[in-house]
């Protein structure tokens, strides 16, 4: 897959370094700082019930096909718990490590895309505003995609290399997306179809076809043929045959140690195959949205990283240079294409399409860079320092200051901050009188048993009354419970869960909020 045609970028060890280093610090900081500041998202709410499941004694987590997705993010938190204690910093590291190692990880693409190509495709990652958000969410997200460039990687150097040791990478990343999310087969199969697609591509611009439309079809006809022959009899052989065979048993005992529970769980190692068939309904049912949503939130939120990518995707196909651009252009539109087809549509899902943008942005930006002389001299510099400060307040803006407005597309269902001060309401009284029982009677409470985690808590999910001195409803139950409850109970508040969702606090008059 090495780039053939004119070479790519070069720069100075202490130039690239240097660059590396600020892209690495600003990856950091917008991942990692502050990471308890927007409340859970509901997802969340349910991925840290399981988690807790796992970390509390018994220890127990049993992989269910119809629920959650992959169990590597509970596994992966296990291991940051450990480490860090039950928190929301300890949660949310995972993912926002997963995003950090994926910007880094576009580094080694530097063979492919030259050194500005690379260095391009990581600073545009790591300001992107989706990256950044959901890399501060604790969903399967951040790491599928993570797993996912490193697989890409993997397989790159194996084809260049030879070399059974990143096919074996590739095969351990590839498992690792798959014990992730279902929908790691979605991106497998535009992996494939892209690098068979750039190949073919490729062989047929650099073989000569002199006589009109007829010899062309001949001559693809050719290329497959010719594809067939080499792989059956690469397969003959055993140093092909052997290697290959033993990444699908890694690739299977890696999904076995997840989806087994660590083979405490057998039957997990065949409910991962059920999964499948599960979101086939569910993709047709569920966050049904119109067929271009993707490229809407996409315009909407990260307009410079779609153009310039786009513009790379064309770029690299029209010019047939490059094999592992032609690949991303191909990458990028059939994920987009893919996500566009499916009804299911959740802003999150961008993040697998963003990924292939950014590369193919990278090469957009490397091409300038080596036909800079063409243009104006500060031309470049001057495009990507406007990109950077766009992308960098609109990713600054929804992480830091509108993380819960709903009218930014990325915001999707959030919880409210105004559920914080609920939660605050409860921790001054907790402080006052320890092991204050509190229940729950709204349907809708998710992430507020992450908050409450630690407290005598009911979760009934319908209007029940009990002798519980900390009552919170639902605003639709009020009319049922406040006659029950009487005069025994005071309604401190409301407080908006998320759109839709309203929460009510109800706490027994014989305690006093001390403020």
């Amino acid at each position: 897959m090495t780039p053939a045609g004119p070479p790519a970028s070069t720069l100075s060890p202490r130039a690239w370094w240097t660059t590396v280093i600020y892209i690495a610090a600003v990856a950091m900081l917008l991942r990692f700082y502050n990471l308890p500041l927007k409340p859970l998202h509901h997802d969340e709410g349910v991925n840290t019930l399981l988690l807790s499941g796992l970390v509390n004694p018994p220890h127990t987590y049993a992989y269910d096909p119809a629920n959650y997705h992959g169990p590597t993010l509970y596994y992966f938190a296990w291991s940051s718990v450990a480490a860090l204690g039950l928190t929301t910093v300890a949660t949310r590291v995972v993912t926002a490590l997963a995003g950090l190692v994926t910007v880094l990880l576009l580094l080694a693409l530097k063979r492919y895309l030259g050194a500005v190509g690379a260095l391009s495709a990581a600073s545009i990652l790591a300001i992107s505003p989706g990256a950044v958000y959901y890399a501060r969410y604790f969903i399967h997200e951040a790491p599928l995609v993570c797993f996912t460039l490193a697989c890409v990687i993997a397989a790159a150097w194996w084809v260049d290399t030879g070399r059974p040791r990143w096919l074996f990478a590739a095969a351990i990343a590839a498992a690792l997306m798959s014990a992730t999310k279902e929908t790691w087969i979605i991106s497998a199969a535009v992996l494939l179809g892209a690098a068979a697609g750039a190949a073919f591509l490729q062989d047929l611009r650099l073989t000569r076809c002199d006589d009109g439309s007829t010899a062309l079809w001949r001559q693809g006809a050719a290329i497959l043929t010719h594809w067939a022959r080499a792989g059956a009899d690469g397969l003959r052989q055993p140093r092909v045959l052997i290697p290959i065979a033993a990444a699908l048993v890694l690739f299977l005992a890696v999904n076995a140690v997840f989806y087994t529970s660590l083979f405490t769980h057998w039957q997990g190692a065949t409910d991962a195959l059920k999964t499948l068939a599960i979101w086939t309904k569910t993709g047709t049912r569920d966050h049904v949205r119109a067929w271009f949503s993707h490229l809407y939130w996409l315009w909407q939120e990260e307009s410079p990283l779609l153009l310039l990518g786009a513009t790379g995707a064309a770029l690299a196909l029209w010019r047939g240079e490059n094999r592992f651009a032609m690949f991303a252009g191909l990458w990028s539109v059939g994920m987009v294409t893919a996500y566009s087809i499916i009804p299911y549509k959740t802003p999150w899902l961008t993040l697998n399409m963003t990924l292939p943008l950014a590369i193919s942005s990278g090469y957009a930006c490397d091409l300038a860079w080596r036909n800079r002389r063409r243009a104006p001299r500060a031309l470049p510099v001057i495009a990507m320092a406007a990109i950077i400060w766009l992308m960098g307040y609109q990713a600054i803006t929804l992480s830091f200051v509108r993380y819960d407005d709903d009218r930014y597309p990325y915001v999707y269902a959030h919880t409210s901050r105004e559920m914080l001060v609920l939660v605050e309401q409860i921790r001054r009284i907790q402080q006052q009188k320890p092991g204050t029982t509190i229940a729950v009677t709204s349907p809708d409470h998710f992430p507020l048993s992450w908050y409450l985690r630690g407290y005598p808590v009911g979760y009934y999910g319908r209007p029940q009354v009990t002798n519980d001195p900390i009552v919170i409803a639902s605003d639709a139950q009020q009319a049922t419970l406040e006659p029950a409850l009487g005069d025994r109970y005071e309604r401190v508040g409301t407080y908006i869960l998320r759109p839709g969702a309203v929460l009510v606090l109800y706490v027994r008059r014989d305690l006093r909020l001390h403020k």
